[in-house]
């Protein structure tokens, strides 16, 4: 028979591996409540009505802007684009068919030239509620803005930055 004390604590290993995987677990789940208000751009938005913006649009194409939601049809009164160029200087709204599949909006420079596009999103419910997107951490309205850029350019310089 043994008489004494058993050590009941967890060797190092097990403590040291038992802390890294709480503190990565709660580090974890700080990163994903924050990503479900920020963007990867540090714009914040509405869980709801989502949008990936171009990475690069150019002056000689149309570019199409694209917006999702996932309120149901039933519920959604509106779905509009406000957009606004270096050439005009108010926003113009552009509402979305709410039967179509897909909100797309297509913007050809060739027709309406300019240098930059700002835009946002908003939609409206039947219930009275508006919510928009982007919007930042105070709750504020951060439209998009992207330059138009140069075909030629633009592939001269990231050609130059793989060299």
């Amino acid at each position: 028979m043994i008489i004494g004390t058993k050590n009941a604590l967890l060797s190092k290993q097990v403590e040291v591996f038992i802390i890294t995987r709480t503190i990565l677990f709660l580090l974890i789940s700080a990163v994903s409540a924050k990503q479900n208000t920020e963007h990867a751009s540090g714009f914040t938005f509405t869980p709801n009505l989502f949008h990936h913006p171009p990475k690069v649009l150019f002056l000689s194409r149309p570019f199409e802007i694209e917006v999702f939601s996932n309120f149901s049809k039933n519920e959604t009164q509106n779905i509009s684009l406000f957009y606004r160029t270096d050439a005009q200087p108010r926003y113009i709204e552009q509402s979305f068919n709410l039967n179509s599949r897909r909100y797309i909006f297509t913007y050809d420079p060739k027709q309406k030239p300019t240098e930059k596009i700002s835009y946002f999103f908003t939609i409206e419910l039947k219930n009275g509620s508006v919510f928009a997107s982007p919007i930042d951490s105070a709750g504020m309205v951060t439209p998009i803005t992207l330059p138009l850029q140069d075909p030629i350019e633009y592939y001269k310089k990231r050609s130059m930055r793989r060299e």
